[in-house]
C-alpha cells in the first residue's frame, strides 16, 4: 500500500508538472535561506535565555541547543552546493504554486512531506526512480536533490521553532509554500529535521547519483566494457560533458549519451584499438568532433577561439615567447642606440640580453598560461578491488652499492614503498650496480652484495606469504667502458632499466616484437632473487631513485592512469612515432617536508618552481597546454611500448640525463594528481654540483637540434623530432645560459657600454625578479579574493628571498655553467670521453657532508669574490660613476661564500624547555582533564565515554559515544597510570569493563558504526560507518598495544604515583587559591598550610622507597582523616559565601584524593603483601635468639634462612616478577617451617 501511495505520488507530480521555456534569472529560494538563517538565529537567542531563566525547557529547546551546530553546517553546505551560476541551469516551473522555481525544489519537497521531516534513502531512491518513468530528470537536477532536501529539512525546522517560541521577524515574512507535514506537533518535526540534516550530512550522494541517473546507465553499455571499471572523477568528467552538449544542442542529456555509445559501437570490430570502441575516445579526444557533428553542435567564439589556440598550442606558444622576447630585446637595443652606443655595442647588447629576454618572456607566458588553462587531469580506471593480474608492475629503485649505510636506507625505502602499496600484483625490485672502479672486482663489494641480498630475503621473509615474497634483487657485474676508462654498470641508471626491460620481455616473448638492432641485448644481472618467472607478467615499471619516497595508493593510482585506453600509447606504423596517449607517465615532484627544512638554503629554495631552473619549473604549462607533460627520471612506463619508442635511437655512452630524451620519444604525459616525495640537497654547496651534473647532462642532448642525429649503431638518421621537442631541448639550454648572459650584461653594463651603469642593472635585475612579480600579483588576487591578505606575506617573502639570494650567488653560477658547458662541448667534439662522469647525491652528501665547512666553501667559490674585487678595481678606474651602482653587488659576491655558508648550516630544533610552574600547570590541567573521564565513564554509561558534558545551562550528559571517543578515552586511560592518576589494577579493570562493553556493539565487517547510545548499547540512526573514525580508534589500539606490552615491566613502587598524588593536591590548591582571591582566607589558614605538610613529606621520601609504603599508610589513615576535617571546617564556615561550582569542584577533588590514597594502598597492600611483615624480624625469632636453650649453631641457622626469606622478597619488584618472587619465597618459607617443626620436636 505505502509503496504503490509512493509511486502514484511521484507518477502525478511528473505528470503535473511543465517546464518554463523563460525562466526568471532571479534566485527566490536563495534569498529565502537569509530570512530562514536569521529566524534560525533569533529561536536560538529565544531557547538561550529560556534555559537560564528557568530549570524547564521544551524538548525543542534541548534539540535546537544540543544540535545548532547541525543546522549551522546544513546553512553552510546549501550556500556551497548551490552557487548561482549553478542554480540557473536548473529547469524551473512554469505552473503555480511554485512558478519559476526549480522543478526539483517541488520534487524535494513532497519527498521531504511524504517521509514526515525523516528522511528515508530508500523512499528518495524509489521515488525518483517512480518520477523518472515518466520524466527524466538533469544530472544537475539529481545533483541539486540533496541540496533541496536539506533546504526543505531547514526550512521545516526553522518554522516549527518560530512556532514554538511564537517568534516573528519584523519586516520579514517567511515566504513558505509549503503545508507542513501531515500528524506531526511541533517538536516533532524538530526532531525529524535535525536527524534528517544529520543524515544527510553523512550520506555519500556519489551512489545515490549514479544508482538514479539515466545518464550514467546508458553510459554503463561502453562496448569497450571501460565506464564501469573508470574511478568516479573520471565517470562524472564524462558525464559533464554530455551535460554541456545537452544544454547546447536539442538533444536531452541521456540523447546525447545514446549517440556516444552509438559512436562506439559503429567503429567496434571495424578498430582494432580500444579506444576508437571506448566512449571516452567520443566525450574526451579526437572523436569529440564526430559527436557535435552528430548532434549538430555550433561552438560560440569563444569556444572556437579556445578551440583553435589548443590545435595551433606551439605555434601560439613559441609565437607568443617570440614576440615578447623581441620587444624586450628591442627597447634595449634602442636604449643604447639612443644613448650614443655603436655598431658593436648594439651587437653585443643584442646577444648578452637575448637569454634575460627570452627568459622574462617565457616566465610571463607560463604564468598567464597556468592561471587561464585548468590543470588537465588525466582519466584513470579504479581498481578498487587490487591491480588485476594484466597489469601486473614492479616498482624498480636503481641504486649503487657504495656504502653499508647506503645500502640499508635503500632497503628502507623499499619497505616503506611496500607497506603504503602493497599489493599482490605489485613487485618491488631493487636494481644495483657497484661504484666506478679501476677493476673489476674490489675488496668490499661482496661485503655489500651480501648485506642487499640478506637485506631483501629478509623482506621476503618477513613480508612473503605462501609463495615467493614480492621484493627482487637484481645485480649487474661491472663492464669495461673505454669512453670512461673505468669499469662500471653498462649506461648507468639507463642501463640497469634498459636490461630490466629485456628481462621481462625475454620471458613474456615480446623482445622479438621489438625490433632492438644494434642494442647490447646481454642482460649482466649475476644475481637474481626473487622469482623471475612472474617477471614474464609484468606489463608497467615504477622507476624511482633511492631517494624518492612512494606516497601510500601512489602506485595504484599510477597504474589506473596507465591503464586507461585514452592514456595507453599508438604508433604510427610507418615511423614509429608515438602520435596518441603515452609510453610513461611522470607524477608530480615534490619535497619531503623534513628535507625541506634541514637548513636556510633548504627553507628558501625547497619550495622554488620560478628561480630554480631545473625541477617542476614548466611541466605544468606543457600538460595543460600541450597535453605533454616532461619526464624527469621517476614515474610509470608501459614496459613494451616504452622499448619500442627507444627501439635504435639511444646511442651508447652519449647521455648522461636521458630522462628528457625517453620523455619526447616516448611522449611523457603528466599525472597531476599523484604525487612523489624527494629530497632536495641539504647545502648550496651539494646544489651546485648537482646543477653541474644537469647542466652537462642537458647540453648533451645538443646533437638532437641538428637535422641528422645520431643512433643506437652509430649511424645518423633524419631528425623527426617535432618544434615542440626540439624547443623543449633549447629551453633547457636557455635557462643554463641565463646566469651567464646576465654576468655578462652587468660587467658590459658598469664597463663598456653606453647609457646609464643603472639602466643595465636594473635590466639584469629585473629579469630575475618575474617570479616575484608573478607572485606578488597572484597573491595580492587572492587575497583580494578571500578578502582576507593573511597569506599574502607567507606567499611572497620566500620567493623575494630566493631572487636576493640568486643575485648574491649569480657570478659563483654563471662561471659554473661556463666549466659545465664547455667540458660538454669539448667531451661532446672532441674527445667523446668522460660524458657519463657522474656522482650520486648520496655519495655527494657523505663525501662533503651535510654540514659544508667555511673553508671548503671559500675555497669552492673564491671565484665569485676575486671576480667581484677584480670588477671594484676596474670600474674605479674606467667608469667610476658605475661603482656606486654596483657596489652592492660587488659587496655580495665579495661576502658570497659566507653567506652560503651561512644558510647552508643544519638548523638544530632545540625544543624549549617548560619552566616547574608551566609543568605543573599542564600536570594540573591533565589531572583536570581525567577528571571528566573518572566522573563520567562509568557502570551508568557500560564504562564508555559519553560525547561531552554540557555544563551550561543545566549540566546534561551526552550518553552517546563515537569510535574516536573510544579510542581516545582508551588512551587516556592509558595516560592516567603513565602520569601516576591509576594503578595497574584499576588500569586492567577499566580496560577490561570497556573492552567487554564493546564486544556487546553491532558492527559491519568488523568495523564500529559511527554513534552508539552509552546507556543502551544501541547504534544511533544514522547508521554508518566512518573510515575517520575507524582509523582513530585502529590507531589508538595499536598505541594502547604497545603500552600494554610495556606494562610488566612496570616497578610495583613507582614514584609516578606519588607525583599523580601531588597533581590532585595541587588542583585543591588551585581552587583554595581562587577562593581566596574572592576574600576568603580566614579559614584557610590552616588548610593551606596542612597541604603544604603532605606535599613535603612526599618529597622527603622521593630517594627512600622503603618508606613509601609506610608513608602512604600514614596518608591513607591520618592525614587524610585531618585533611578531611580541615576542609568540612571550611565549607560549613563560609558555605555561604561559596559559590556551588567552587563547592562542586572542592568535592570532587576531595573525592579524588580519597580514592587515589585509598587505591595506592590498597595495591601495596595486595602486590607487597610481605612488606610489612618483614620490617622486623617475628617475635618468635627472637626469643628463640635469646633463649640459652638454643645452640650458637641454630641461631645462625635461623638467621641464614630468615635473611634467605627476606632476600627472596625484594621491595623493588615488577608486575612481571610477583609470581616468580613467590614462588622463591615459599621455598624459603617451607624451609623454615620445616626447620621449626624440627625444633619444635
Amino acid at each position: 500500500m505505502r509503496a504503490g501511495r509512493l509511486k502514484n505520488l511521484a507518477r502525478q507530480l511528473a505528470e503535473r508538472q511543465t517546464i518554463s521555456g523563460h525562466p526568471m534569472r532571479s534566485a527566490p529560494v536563495l534569498g529565502h535561506l537569509q530570512e530562514l538563517e536569521a529566524l534560525l538565529r533569533n529561536a536560538h537567542q529565544y531557547f538561550s535565555q529560556a534555559s537560564e531563566d528557568g530549570p524547564s525547557l521544551s524538548h525543542a529547546g534541548e534539540w535546537l541547543l544540543d544540535n545548532y551546530y547541525v543546522a549551522q553546517r546544513a546553512i553552510r553546505q546549501i550556500r556551497e552546493d548551490m552557487p548561482k551560476g549553478f542554480y540557473r541551469q536548473l529547469p524551473k516551473l512554469d505552473t503555480p504554486p511554485l512558478e519559476g522555481y526549480p522543478r526539483i525544489y517541488e520534487l524535494a519537497q513532497e519527498v521531504i512531506r511524504y517521509c514526515e521531516c525523516r528522511l528515508d534513502l530508500g523512499v528518495v531512491m524509489r521515488f525518483v526512480q517512480a518520477y523518472q518513468r515518466v520524466t527524466s530528470l538533469t544530472m544537475g537536477e539529481l545533483w541539486a536533490l540533496p541540496t533541496m532536501l536539506r533546504l526543505w529539512a531547514f526550512e521545516y525546522l526553522v518554522e516549527a521553532l518560530a512556532n514554538i517560541a511564537g517568534l516573528h521577524m519584523p519586516g520579514v515574512e517567511v515566504k513558505s509554500v509549503a503545508t507542513p507535514p501531515v500528524r506531526l506537533a511541533d517538536e516533532e518535526i524538530v526532531a525529524h529535521s535535525i536527524t534528517t540534516l544529520r543524515t544527510m550530512a553523512v550520506q555519500d550522494w556519489k551512489v545515490f547519483f549514479e544508482s538514479v541517473s539515466h545518464v550514467d546507465r546508458v553510459l554503463r553499455h561502453d562496448p569497450a566494457n571501460i565506464y564501469t571499471s573508470m574511478d568516479f572523477d573520471t565517470r562524472d568528467r564524462y558525464r559533464k560533458v554530455i551535460e554541456e552538449l545537452a544544454r547546447a544542442t536539442d538533444f536531452d542529456e541521456k540523447q546525447v549519451a545514446q549517440e556516444a555509445i552509438g559512436l562506439a559501437q559503429d567503429t567496434q570490430g571495424r578498430q582494432a584499438l580500444s579506444r576508437f570502441s571506448h566512449i571516452g575516445f567520443y566525450l574526451l579526444d579526437e572523436g569529440r568532433a564526430k559527436l557535435e557533428s552528430r548532434l549538430g553542435f555550433r561552438p560560440s567564439w569563444s569556444i572556437r577561439l579556445r578551440r583553435w589556440l589548443f590545435a595551433h598550442s606551439s605555434l601560439v606558444y613559441l609565437t607568443s615567447i617570440g614576440l615578447l622576447t623581441l620587444a624586450i630585446l628591442l627597447s634595449l637595443v634602442r636604449y643604447a642606440l639612443v644613448a650614443g652606443g655603436n655598431l658593436w655595442q648594439l651587437i653585443g647588447v643584442a646577444f648578452m640580453a637575448v637569454t634575460p629576454a627570452m627568459t622574462v618572456a617565457v616566465n610571463l607566458v607560463n604564468w598567464l598560461i597556468t592561471y587561464t588553462i585548468p590543470p588537465r587531469v588525466l582519466p584513470k580506471m579504479e581498481f578498487q578491488d587490487g591491480i588485476p593480474v594484466d597489469y601486473r608492475t614492479v616498482v624498480a629503485v636503481p641504486a649503487l652499492l657504495s656504502h653499508p649505510g647506503d645500502v640499508e636506507s635503500v632497503l628502507q625505502q623499499m619497505e616503506l614503498h611496500y607497506l603504503g602499496n602493497a599489493d599482490p600484483h605489485i613487485n618491488f625490485a631493487l636494481l644495483t650496480d657497484f661504484v666506478d672502479a679501476p677493476q673489476q672486482d674490489m675488496p668490499g663489494d661482496k661485503s655489500l652484495l651480501e648485506l642487499a641480498k640478506g637485506g631483501v630475503q629478509a623482506l621476503n621473509q618477513k613480508y612473503g606469504q605462501q609463495t615467493v615474497g614480492p621484493f627482487y634483487l637484481l645485480h649487474r657485474r661491472r663492464k669495461w667502458n673505454p669512453s670512461e676508462n673505468c669499469w662500471m654498470g653498462w649506461e648507468r641508471k639507463r642501463g640497469k632499466l634498459a636490461e630490466l626491460n629485456r628481462l621481462i620481455l625475454s620471458n613474456s616473448n615480446g623482445l622479438d616484437e621489438i625490433a632492438s638492432k644494434g642494442d647490447d641485448r646481454d642482460i649482466s644481472f649475476i644475481l637474481q632473487v626473487g622469482d623471475l618467472d612472474v617477471l614474464s607478467e609484468v606489463k608497467y615499471i615504477i622507476t624511482l631513485d633511492a631517494d624518492t619516497s612512494l606516497p601510500p595508493g601512489s602506485a595504484k593510482r599510477l597504474i589506473a592512469t596507465s591503464a586507461h585506453p585514452l592514456n595507453r600509447a599508438e604508433f604510427n606504423p610507418e615511423n614509429g612515432e608515438v602520435v596518441a596517449g603515452y609510453t610513461v607517465l611522470q607524477p608530480r615532484l615534490e619535497i619531503r617536508p623534513e628535507s625541506a627544512n634541514q637548513s636556510i638554503f633548504t627553507r628558501v629554495f625547497a619550495g622554488d618552481i620560478g628561480l630554480d631552473l631545473y625541477t617542476r619549473a614548466v611541466s605544468d604549462v606543457y600538460q595543460d597546454f600541450f597535453g605533454e607533460g616532461i619526464y624527469a627520471g621517476k614515474g610509470i612506463y608501459d614496459v613494451a611500448t616504452f622499448e619500442r619508442s627507444l627501439t635504435g635511437r639511444v646511442p651508447e655512452n652519449a647521455l648522461l640525463s636521458h630522462d628528457l630524451f625517453e620523455g619526447i620519444h616516448g611522449r611523457a604525459g603528466l599525472v597531476t594528481d599523484v604525487t612523489l616525495l624527494e629530497d632536495y640537497p641539504p647545502n648550496y654547496h651539494t646544489y651546485t654540483l648537482r646543477l653541474h651534473r644537469w647542466i652537462r647532462g642537458d647540453w648533451q642532448l645538443l646533437p638532437w637540434l641538428l637535422s641528422r642525429v645520431p643512433r643506437t649503431d652509430g649511424g645518423r638518421e633524419p631528425n623527426d623530432l617535432s618544434m615542440l621537442d626540439r624547443w623543449r631541448i633549447i629551453d633547457n639550454l636557455r635557462r643554463s645560459m641565463l646566469m651567464p648572459s646576465l654576468l655578462a650584461l652587468l660587467i658590459t653594463g658598469w664597463l663598456l657600454l653606453a647609457g646609464s651603469a643603472l639602466v643595465w642593472t636594473m635590466a639584469g635585475l629585473l629579469s630575475l625578479s618575474v617570479p616575484f612579480v608573478t607572485s606578488f600579483v597572484t597573491a595580492l588576487v587572492r587575497g583580494f579574493r578571500s578578502k582576507s591578505l593573511d597569506g599574502f606575506v607567507q606567499s611572497v617573502w620566500p620567493v623575494a628571498v630566493r631572487w636576493l639570494l640568486t643575485l648574491v650567488f649569480l657570478p659563483h653560477e654563471a662561471l659554473l655553467v661556463v666549466d659545465a658547458v664547455a667540458s660538454t662541448l669539448i667531451r661532446l667534439i672532441i674527445t667523446h670521453k668522460r660524458m657519463l662522469q657522474w656522482t650520486s647525491a648520496a655519495h655527494t652528501i657523505r663525501l662533503f657532508g651535510k654540514e659544508t665547512k667555511l673553508a671548503l666553501m671559500w675555497r669552492r667559490m673564491i671565484d665569485a669574490p676575486l671576480l667581484g674585487l677584480t670588477l671594484a678595481l676596474m670600474a674605479g678606474l674606467i667608469n667610476p660613476a658605475a661603482l656606486l651602482v654596483a657596489a652592492p653587488l660587488l659587496l655580495a659576491w665579495l661576502v658570497s661564500p659566507l653567506i652560503a655558508h651561512w644558510i647552508s648550516q643544519p638548523l638544530v630544533h632545540e625544543p624549549t624547555q617548560l619552566s616547574d610552574d608551566q609543568r605543573q600547570q599542564l600536570r594540573c590541567l591533565a589531572r583536570r582533564t581525567w577528571n571528566y573521564f573518572e566522573q563520567f565513564v562509568s557502570p551508568d554509561d557500560h564504562w564508555l565515554p559519553p560525547d561531552h558534558f554540557q555544563e551550561e545551562p543545566r549540566g546534561i550528559v551526552a550518553h552517546r559515544t563515537s569510535p574516536t571517543n573510544l579510542g581516545l578515552m582508551l588512551l587516556s586511560t592509558l595516560a592516567a597510570f603513565d602520569l601516576g592518576y591509576l594503578g595497574p589494577l584499576e588500569l586492567v579493570l577499566r580496560l577490561r569493563a570497556t573492552f567487554d562493553s564493546m564486544s556487546q556493539l553491532e558492527r559491519y565487517r568488523g568495523h564500529f558504526l559511527n554513534w552508539y547510545d552509552t546507556i543502551n548499547l544501541e547504534p544511533l540512526p544514522p547508521r554508518y560507518v566512518s573510515t575517520v573514525d575507524s582509523g582513530n580508534l585502529a590507531a589508538c589500539l595499536l598505541a594502547l598495544k604497545q603500552g600494554c606490552l610495556d606494562l610488566p615491566q612496570s616497578p610495583i613502587l613507582r614514584w609516578k604515583r606519588w607525583q599523580g598524588l601531588l597533581d590532585i593536591l595541587a588542583v585543591l590548591k588551585e581552587i583554595l587559591q581562587s577562593v581566596e582571591r574572592n576574600g576568603i582566607d580566614g579559614t584557610l589558614k590552616p588548610l593551606q598550610p596542612y597541604l603544604d605538610h603532605i606535599r613535603q613529606q612526599v618529597l622527603a621520601v622521593r630517594n627512600t622507597p622503603d618508606d613509601w609504603v609506610h608513608l602512604w599508610s600514614h596518608l591513607c589513615n591520618d592525614a587524610w582523616q585531618k585533611l578531611n576535617q580541615l576542609l568540612i571546617s571550611f565549607v560549613e564556615s563560609d558555605a555561604s559565601m561559596l559559590d556551588a561550582s567552587i563547592l562542586s569542584e572542592m568535592r570532587l577533588c576531595a573525592d579524588r584524593i580519597h580514592h587515589h590514597l585509598f587505591s595506592a594502598h590498597r595495591e601495596l597492600n595486595m602486590l607487597l603483601r610481605w612488606y610489612t611483615l618483614l620490617r622486623h624480624p617475628p617475635i618468635l625469632f627472637k626469643q628463640l635468639e635469646s633463649d640459652p636453650t638454643v645452640t650458637d649453631t641454630s641461631s645462625n641457622n635461623i638467621g641464614t634462612m630468615w635473611r634467605s626469606l627476606v632476600n627472596a622478597l625484594p621491595t623493588k619488584a615488577r608486575l612481571n616478577e610477583v609470581g616468580e618472587v613467590c614462588k622463591a619465597a615459599q621455598v624459603r618459607l617451607s624451609e623454615l617451617q620445616d626447620w621449626l617443626d624440627d625444633q619444635a620436636g
